[in-house]
């Protein structure tokens, strides 16, 4: 069903909230919209290219994501704040003071992604694929980096306090052992259990 994203706007405000594999368009008069509030809605499987690409600082807090293709999406300082994101194609998106604490990005494609000042806090990415992905002044606090993907990852200056990096191998992000020295990156009750540091030994406890 295609529907334009004044539509879109119309049944949200009456109550409907299901909008599973709808395919947003846009009209001239719809663009340069700011702080759409959407949240709570279901989105699975529809195409939201158009909506993100004409709007700032979008609220989709709660929402169900799973299955939208967001490659190169554009949220700054959107609100996904609990919302579900699990296995979802994120490559190249950007993610600029956004907040996604509490947000379910497990199992998804987070290759190349920005999440600079981003709010992660207790966000789920266990699982994920983190291949050159910046979480530059990132709040990570508490996040799930259980058994996730990484290559080239990089975590200059982000709060890294009881992050959980079970499972993961941690040679191949750059530079791990100078940014656990480094005092512009938080680590404190770190749990690295089973996680493979950069010399092949298997790190089993707390930084703190």
């Amino acid at each position: 069903m295609r529907i334009t994203v004044e539509e879109l706007l119309e049944q949200y405000a009456a109550g409907e909230r299901d909008f599973t594999g709808v395919d947003i368009f846009l009209e001239l008069r719809e663009e340069g919209m700011y702080g759409i509030n959407l949240s709570g809605a279901n989105f699975r499987y529809a195409n939201l290219q158009r909506l993100i690409t004409c709007s700032q600082g979008i609220n989709l807090s709660g929402s169900d994501l799973r299955g939208v293709n967001l490659e190169y999406a554009h949220f700054e300082r959107a609100n996904l704040s609990g919302a579900d994101l699990s296995y979802t194609n994120l490559w190249r998106a950007c993610f600029d003071n956004a907040n996604l604490s509490r947000a379910d990005l497990s199992g998804g494609t987070l290759d190349e992604v920005i999440f600079f000042k981003a709010n992660l806090r207790e966000a789920n990415l266990s699982g994920a694929s983190l291949s050159q992905t910046c979480f530059l002044c990132a709040d990570l606090t508490e996040v799930n980096f259980s058994f996730a993907r990484f290559y080239q990852t990089d975590f200059s200056e982000a709060n890294l306090t009881k992050v959980n990096f079970r499972g993961t191998q941690l040679e191949i992000i750059d530079n791990i052992e100078s940014l656990v020295l480094c005092e512009r990156v938080v680590f404190k009750d770190t749990l690295f259990k089973d996680t493979i540091m950069p010399d092949g030994t298997i790190r089993t406890k707390y930084i703190d």
